[in-house]
Protein backbone atom coordinates (compact mmCIF):
# COMPACT_ATOMS: atom_id res chain seq x y z
CA UNK A 1 0.00 0.00 0.00
CA UNK A 2 0.87 3.61 -0.70
CA UNK A 3 2.29 5.22 2.52
CA UNK A 4 0.01 8.13 3.65
CA UNK A 5 2.08 11.50 3.17
CA UNK A 6 1.23 14.46 4.61
CA UNK A 7 3.12 17.79 3.57
CA UNK A 8 2.41 20.76 4.81
CA UNK A 9 0.87 23.43 3.59
CA UNK A 10 0.02 21.65 -0.16
CA UNK A 11 -3.94 21.32 0.94
CA UNK A 12 -3.57 24.68 0.73
CA UNK A 13 -2.05 25.80 -2.48
CA UNK A 14 -4.31 23.21 -3.94
CA UNK A 15 -7.35 25.93 -2.28
CA UNK A 16 -5.53 28.72 -3.72
CA UNK A 17 -5.58 26.98 -7.35
CA UNK A 18 -8.85 25.34 -7.21
CA UNK A 19 -10.75 28.35 -6.37
CA UNK A 20 -9.01 30.08 -9.02
CA UNK A 21 -10.15 28.19 -11.41
CA UNK A 22 -13.71 28.36 -10.14
CA UNK A 23 -13.51 32.17 -10.09
CA UNK A 24 -12.12 32.01 -13.87
CA UNK A 25 -14.83 29.94 -14.79
CA UNK A 26 -17.86 32.11 -13.41
CA UNK A 27 -16.00 34.82 -15.41
CA UNK A 28 -17.04 33.36 -18.67
CA UNK A 29 -20.46 31.56 -17.26
CA UNK A 30 -21.59 34.95 -15.40
CA UNK A 31 -20.33 37.93 -17.50
CA UNK A 32 -22.64 40.01 -15.60
CA UNK A 33 -21.42 39.12 -11.87
CA UNK A 34 -20.22 42.24 -10.82
CA UNK A 35 -17.13 40.58 -8.69
CA UNK A 36 -15.33 39.30 -11.11
CA UNK A 37 -16.12 41.41 -14.27
CA UNK A 38 -13.88 41.85 -16.94
CA UNK A 39 -10.42 40.30 -17.59
CA UNK A 40 -8.56 41.54 -14.14
CA UNK A 41 -8.81 37.70 -12.90
CA UNK A 42 -7.94 34.78 -15.53
CA UNK A 43 -5.82 32.89 -13.45
CA UNK A 44 -7.47 29.51 -14.69
CA UNK A 45 -4.52 28.73 -16.88
CA UNK A 46 -1.81 29.53 -13.93
CA UNK A 47 -3.74 27.68 -11.57
CA UNK A 48 -3.56 24.37 -13.66
CA UNK A 49 0.10 25.04 -14.23
CA UNK A 50 0.14 24.71 -10.43
CA UNK A 51 -1.90 21.60 -10.18
CA UNK A 52 0.68 19.92 -12.75
CA UNK A 53 4.16 20.95 -10.53
CA UNK A 54 2.30 19.62 -7.64
CA UNK A 55 1.26 16.47 -9.35
CA UNK A 56 5.09 15.88 -10.52
CA UNK A 57 6.17 16.71 -7.21
CA UNK A 58 4.20 14.55 -5.37
CA UNK A 59 4.64 11.57 -7.81
CA UNK A 60 8.30 11.88 -7.97
CA UNK A 61 8.77 12.16 -4.14
CA UNK A 62 6.20 9.04 -3.66
CA UNK A 63 8.28 7.23 -5.90
CA UNK A 64 11.53 7.59 -4.55
CA UNK A 65 10.53 7.09 -0.72
CA UNK A 66 9.28 4.28 -1.87
CA UNK A 67 12.71 3.42 -4.17
CA UNK A 68 14.62 4.12 -0.47
CA UNK A 69 12.91 1.08 0.96
CA UNK A 70 12.67 -0.96 -2.07
CA UNK A 71 12.42 -1.25 -5.99
CA UNK A 72 9.63 0.83 -7.56
CA UNK A 73 6.96 -1.91 -8.59
CA UNK A 74 5.42 -0.06 -11.51
CA UNK A 75 2.49 -1.94 -10.91
CA UNK A 76 1.38 -0.95 -7.56
CA UNK A 77 1.96 2.75 -8.91
CA UNK A 78 -0.82 2.26 -11.79
CA UNK A 79 -3.41 0.28 -9.60
CA UNK A 80 -2.82 2.93 -7.28
CA UNK A 81 -3.39 5.74 -10.20
CA UNK A 82 -6.44 3.78 -11.38
CA UNK A 83 -8.03 4.01 -8.31
CA UNK A 84 -8.05 7.06 -7.22
CA UNK A 85 -8.57 8.38 -10.34
CA UNK A 86 -10.40 5.98 -12.64
CA UNK A 87 -14.08 5.77 -10.86
CA UNK A 88 -15.07 9.43 -10.77
CA UNK A 89 -13.61 10.00 -14.26
CA UNK A 90 -15.96 7.73 -15.90
CA UNK A 91 -18.98 8.14 -13.35
CA UNK A 92 -18.28 12.40 -15.17
CA UNK A 93 -18.12 10.83 -18.03
CA UNK A 94 -21.01 8.66 -18.41
CA UNK A 95 -22.83 11.96 -17.16
CA UNK A 96 -21.51 14.27 -19.35
CA UNK A 97 -22.58 11.80 -22.14
CA UNK A 98 -26.25 11.15 -21.21
CA UNK A 99 -26.76 14.61 -20.97
CA UNK A 100 -25.48 15.42 -24.76
CA UNK A 101 -27.38 12.67 -26.01
CA UNK A 102 -30.35 14.27 -24.70
CA UNK A 103 -29.90 17.55 -25.44
CA UNK A 104 -27.44 17.68 -27.79
CA UNK A 105 -27.24 14.17 -29.64
CA UNK A 106 -25.73 16.18 -32.80
CA UNK A 107 -22.54 16.35 -31.05
CA UNK A 108 -22.06 12.78 -30.73
CA UNK A 109 -20.32 10.22 -31.17
CA UNK A 110 -17.43 13.08 -32.08
CA UNK A 111 -14.27 13.20 -29.82
CA UNK A 112 -15.86 10.74 -27.66
CA UNK A 113 -13.55 7.87 -28.14
CA UNK A 114 -10.16 10.29 -26.95
CA UNK A 115 -12.02 10.24 -23.06
CA UNK A 116 -12.07 6.85 -23.05
CA UNK A 117 -8.68 6.60 -23.91
CA UNK A 118 -7.32 9.37 -21.63
CA UNK A 119 -6.70 11.65 -24.29
CA UNK A 120 -8.85 14.29 -24.08
CA UNK A 121 -5.99 16.82 -24.41
CA UNK A 122 -5.98 16.12 -28.21
CA UNK A 123 -9.40 17.62 -28.73
CA UNK A 124 -8.40 20.69 -26.73
CA UNK A 125 -5.69 20.72 -29.12
CA UNK A 126 -7.99 20.80 -32.13
CA UNK A 127 -11.24 22.50 -30.46
CA UNK A 128 -12.99 19.88 -31.08
CA UNK A 129 -13.76 18.76 -27.64
CA UNK A 130 -17.29 17.50 -26.44
CA UNK A 131 -19.77 19.34 -24.53
CA UNK A 132 -19.00 19.41 -20.51
CA UNK A 133 -15.94 18.14 -21.37
CA UNK A 134 -13.65 20.88 -21.99
CA UNK A 135 -11.70 20.65 -18.82
CA UNK A 136 -11.12 16.96 -18.99
CA UNK A 137 -8.02 18.25 -21.08
CA UNK A 138 -5.62 18.18 -18.09
CA UNK A 139 -6.85 14.38 -17.03
CA UNK A 140 -5.67 13.45 -20.52
CA UNK A 141 -2.28 15.54 -19.66
CA UNK A 142 -1.76 13.70 -16.52
CA UNK A 143 -2.44 10.54 -17.31
CA UNK A 144 -0.11 10.17 -20.40
CA UNK A 145 2.71 12.10 -17.98
CA UNK A 146 2.12 8.91 -15.48
CA UNK A 147 2.51 6.13 -18.50
CA UNK A 148 6.43 7.11 -18.94
CA UNK A 149 7.55 8.76 -15.34
CA UNK A 150 7.45 6.42 -13.23
CA UNK A 151 9.47 3.90 -15.94
CA UNK A 152 11.58 6.95 -16.02
CA UNK A 153 12.12 7.29 -12.50
CA UNK A 154 13.14 3.62 -12.00
CA UNK A 155 15.25 3.03 -15.15
CA UNK A 156 17.09 6.12 -14.51
CA UNK A 157 20.82 5.60 -13.00
CA UNK A 158 20.59 9.27 -12.12
CA UNK A 159 17.05 10.52 -11.78
CA UNK A 160 18.22 14.18 -11.00
CA UNK A 161 20.48 14.68 -14.39
CA UNK A 162 17.20 12.89 -16.36
CA UNK A 163 14.86 14.93 -15.08
CA UNK A 164 17.42 18.29 -15.59
CA UNK A 165 17.93 17.12 -19.36
CA UNK A 166 14.22 16.06 -20.13
CA UNK A 167 13.09 19.73 -18.44
CA UNK A 168 16.00 21.64 -20.37
CA UNK A 169 15.10 20.14 -24.34
CA UNK A 170 11.01 20.25 -23.59
CA UNK A 171 11.70 23.52 -22.21
CA UNK A 172 13.91 24.79 -25.48
CA UNK A 173 11.18 23.49 -27.46
CA UNK A 174 8.32 25.59 -26.34
CA UNK A 175 10.62 28.22 -26.28
CA UNK A 176 11.68 27.88 -30.05
CA UNK A 177 7.87 27.40 -30.56
CA UNK A 178 7.80 31.03 -28.87
CA UNK A 179 9.71 32.29 -31.22
CA UNK A 180 8.84 30.91 -34.45
CA UNK A 181 5.00 30.37 -33.73
CA UNK A 182 5.53 27.09 -36.33
CA UNK A 183 2.54 25.91 -37.25
CA UNK A 184 0.80 22.55 -39.09
CA UNK A 185 -2.82 22.80 -40.49
CA UNK A 186 -3.30 25.92 -38.74
CA UNK A 187 -2.19 24.02 -35.34
CA UNK A 188 0.31 25.94 -33.77
CA UNK A 189 3.23 23.93 -32.02
CA UNK A 190 3.14 26.48 -29.22
CA UNK A 191 -0.81 25.22 -28.80
CA UNK A 192 0.46 21.34 -28.27
CA UNK A 193 2.86 21.78 -25.83
CA UNK A 194 1.05 24.82 -24.02
CA UNK A 195 -1.47 22.01 -23.53
CA UNK A 196 1.23 19.50 -22.75
CA UNK A 197 2.82 20.62 -20.13
CA UNK A 198 5.27 17.86 -19.01
CA UNK A 199 8.31 20.56 -18.21
CA UNK A 200 6.52 21.82 -15.62
CA UNK A 201 5.38 18.22 -14.07
CA UNK A 202 9.40 17.69 -14.59
CA UNK A 203 9.91 20.63 -12.91
CA UNK A 204 8.11 19.40 -9.97
CA UNK A 205 9.91 16.37 -9.98
CA UNK A 206 13.27 18.07 -9.67
CA UNK A 207 12.57 20.32 -6.79
CA UNK A 208 11.01 16.76 -4.96
CA UNK A 209 14.60 15.10 -5.79
CA UNK A 210 16.47 18.10 -4.38
CA UNK A 211 14.30 17.86 -1.20
CA UNK A 212 14.99 14.51 -0.56
CA UNK A 213 18.51 14.82 -1.46
CA UNK A 214 18.62 17.56 1.21
CA UNK A 215 20.17 19.53 -1.33
CA UNK A 216 22.24 22.57 0.64
CA UNK A 217 22.32 24.86 -1.99
CA UNK A 218 18.74 24.77 -3.37
CA UNK A 219 17.21 24.22 0.41
CA UNK A 220 18.81 27.73 1.17
CA UNK A 221 18.37 29.38 -1.86
CA UNK A 222 14.59 28.51 -1.48
CA UNK A 223 14.25 29.18 1.41
CA UNK A 224 15.62 32.60 2.08
CA UNK A 225 13.27 35.23 2.99
CA UNK A 226 13.95 37.18 -0.25
CA UNK A 227 13.23 34.28 -2.50
CA UNK A 228 9.65 33.33 -0.32
CA UNK A 229 8.80 37.18 -0.82
CA UNK A 230 9.71 36.80 -4.59
CA UNK A 231 7.58 33.81 -4.64
CA UNK A 232 4.25 35.22 -2.82
CA UNK A 233 4.74 38.79 -4.77
CA UNK A 234 4.50 36.15 -8.02
CA UNK A 235 1.64 35.03 -6.99
CA UNK A 236 -0.19 37.81 -6.03
CA UNK A 237 0.48 38.95 -9.92
CA UNK A 238 -0.82 36.01 -11.50
CA UNK A 239 -4.31 37.10 -9.53
CA UNK A 240 -4.41 40.05 -11.27
CA UNK A 241 -2.81 38.83 -15.03
CA UNK A 242 0.83 41.13 -14.52
CA UNK A 243 3.00 37.70 -14.26
CA UNK A 244 4.59 37.51 -18.08
CA UNK A 245 7.54 38.09 -19.44
CA UNK A 246 7.53 39.16 -23.27
CA UNK A 247 8.97 36.11 -25.04
CA UNK A 248 9.83 33.80 -22.02
CA UNK A 249 7.21 30.70 -21.86
CA UNK A 250 4.96 31.34 -18.74
CA UNK A 251 4.27 28.06 -17.41
CA UNK A 252 7.88 27.51 -16.47
CA UNK A 253 7.93 30.27 -14.46
CA UNK A 254 4.74 29.40 -12.52
CA UNK A 255 6.12 25.96 -11.99
CA UNK A 256 9.35 27.68 -10.41
CA UNK A 257 6.91 29.64 -8.22
CA UNK A 258 5.01 26.66 -7.16
CA UNK A 259 8.20 24.67 -6.08
CA UNK A 260 9.13 27.91 -3.98
CA UNK A 261 5.84 27.21 -2.21
CA UNK A 262 5.82 24.17 -1.87
CA UNK A 263 9.43 23.49 -0.43
CA UNK A 264 8.60 26.71 2.02
CA UNK A 265 5.12 25.51 3.44
CA UNK A 266 6.47 21.69 3.22
CA UNK A 267 10.42 21.89 4.50
CA UNK A 268 10.65 25.05 6.28
CA UNK A 269 10.18 25.59 9.86
CA UNK A 270 10.65 28.99 9.63
CA UNK A 271 8.52 29.73 6.48
CA UNK A 272 7.09 33.49 6.50
CA UNK A 273 3.64 32.29 5.50
CA UNK A 274 2.01 29.04 7.02
CA UNK A 275 -1.29 27.92 5.19
CA UNK A 276 -1.67 24.71 7.95
CA UNK A 277 -4.98 25.86 9.53
CA UNK A 278 -8.37 24.93 9.96
CA UNK A 279 -10.15 26.98 7.20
Amino acid sequence: MEERLHLKGLNGIRTIAAVCVVLSHLRVLLPEFPVIQGNSFDMTNYAVTMFFTLSGFLITYLLFMEKKKKEISIKNFYIRRILRIWPLYFTYLALAFITIYIYEPGKLPGALPYYLFFAANVPSIFNTHLPHLAQYWSLGVEEQFYIFWPWLMKRSRNALKALIIFTVCFFLLVLFSHITNVEWNGISLLRVLEINRFECMSIGGIAALLCLQRHDLFIKTVTHPFTQVICWLSLLLMFVNKFHIPYFPDNGLVALVTCGLIVNLSFNKKTLISLENRF
